[in-house]
């Protein structure tokens, strides 16, 4: 069950930086805290269905990632990037969940590391631009069938348009696994598609 989105708050923080944003949040400002959630909440969720399949689970981690934002608001140094740190701060909380018991909904995301292989600009903006709308429905079937690193790695490059360096800091691995992880990836997205 997707969170319910409130859209009754100030658009004045629609045109704040997000250093602003965090500087109001610390001196209390809810106003500030609800544009946060408001914003990102779906985004949050969609992120996490990618990695987990229960609902639950993932609403509770992002309640309780808020809940704690809140509560140690106070001690946040500067928050650059919003929804860079709120990826990365849910993306913690869900394998922490899962480590301390619940894996049952884990989305499997083992692999195995080889050497890496750049993936050049030419195979991104082939996935990004030079398909059709049959082709897009066919990605986005093959990308549901990749394995779990594989397919959040296409999800934050792709869809969240992150770099190869901020999603090596998301996911806590280095800049080579996903290097190796987007090739992969990519590779067997394009075997799929040409069948």
């Amino acid at each position: 069950m997707r969170p319910i989105q409130s859209t009754t708050y100030s658009p004045l923080w629609s045109h704040k930086s997000d250093e602003e944003i965090w500087a109001a949040i610390k001196n209390d400002d809810k106003d500030a805290f609800t544009y946060v959630y408001n914003k990102y909440i779906h985004c949050l969720y969609d992120y996490a269905k990618k990695l987990h399949f229960d609902d639950d689970l993932i609403s509770e981690e992002i309640q309780n990632l808020f809940i704690e934002i809140w509560q140690h608001r106070k001690n946040k140094s500067t928050i650059k990037n919003t929804k860079f740190y709120l990826l990365k701060s849910l993306r913690y909380k869900i394998f922490r969940n899962i480590t301390k018991g619940h894996k049952s909904g884990f989305l499997s995301l083992s692999y195995n590391p080889i050497e890496v292989e750049i993936v050049s600009p030419y195979e991104k903006s082939l996935i990004e631009h030079e398909v059709d709308e049959e082709r897009k429905f066919k990605i986005a079937s093959q990308i549901s069938n990749l394995p779990g690193q594989q397919r959040e790695i296409i999800n934050l490059l792709f869809y969240q348009e992150y770099s190869y360096e901020n999603i090596s800091e998301i996911m806590g691995i280095n800049i080579r696994s996903v290097y190796t992880l987007a090739w992969k990836a990519i590779s067997r997205l394009r075997k799929k598609i040409s069948e």
